[in-house]
C-alpha cells in the first residue's frame, strides 16, 4: 500500500512538473491547498479572472497528460 502511494505521488509530481509555472502555482493553491480563487489572486497579486483562466488551462493540461500516460500504460 505504501509503495502504491509513493508511485501515485511520483506520478502526480511528474504531471505537475509538465505544467507552466504560473498555471502550476494556481492549480496547486486551489486544488491541493484548497485556497479560494480570491485568496489566490491576492497572494499572487493577479486579477481573479487570471486565476480562473490559469486554473482552467492547468486542469485541462493535467488531465490531458494523465490520459496520455494512462493510454501508454494500457498498451
Amino acid at each position: 500500500m505504501l509503495l502504491l502511494r509513493s508511485q501515485v505521488q511520483e506520478l502526480a509530481l511528474s504531471l505537475l512538473a509538465g505544467l507552466d509555472a504560473d498555471e502550476r502555482a494556481v492549480f496547486v493553491a486551489h486544488d491541493l491547498d484548497e485556497l479560494a480563487a480570491p485568496e489566490i489572486a491576492e497572494v499572487l497579486q493577479i486579477p481573479i479572472n487570471t486565476v480562473y483562466s490559469r486554473l482552467r488551462r492547468a486542469r485541462t493540461r493535467f488531465e490531458s497528460a494523465a490520459r496520455k500516460l494512462a493510454a501508454r500504460e494500457t498498451r
